[in-house]
């Protein structure tokens, strides 16, 4: 019988790895979907710099949720309350 490996908690593995500054990074990736549609998620994004945007993905792939794999560069640290945050570094999206 083999012996299942425990998982340290996310403070035990930031308090083994932080550095002299207090702060650790960690490369975290996924497979998940857009929490809206694609054309939804495009257009809220292009009118931030155009007065009108309506546009679709063609063959209306666009209405759908689309897959994505992502990967993000995180820096954890601990605020003035002692818990543990993280900002990104890097992040890279894809398609999938």
């Amino acid at each position: 019988m083999t012996e299942e490996k425990k998982l340290p908690t996310i403070e035990e593995w930031f308090e083994e790895n932080k550095n002299e500054e207090g702060c650790a990074g960690i490369t975290v990736g996924f497979k998940d979907y857009l929490a809206s549609t694609f054309d939804n998620a495009m257009n809220s994004a292009l009118r931030k710099s155009f007065s009108s945007c309506d546009i679709s993905m063609e063959s209306g792939m666009g209405n759908g949720f689309i897959p994505v794999e992502a990967t993000f560069e995180l820096v954890l640290s601990k605020d003035e309350s002692g818990k543990i945050v993280y900002f990104i570094d890097d992040a890279s999206v894809e398609y999938s």
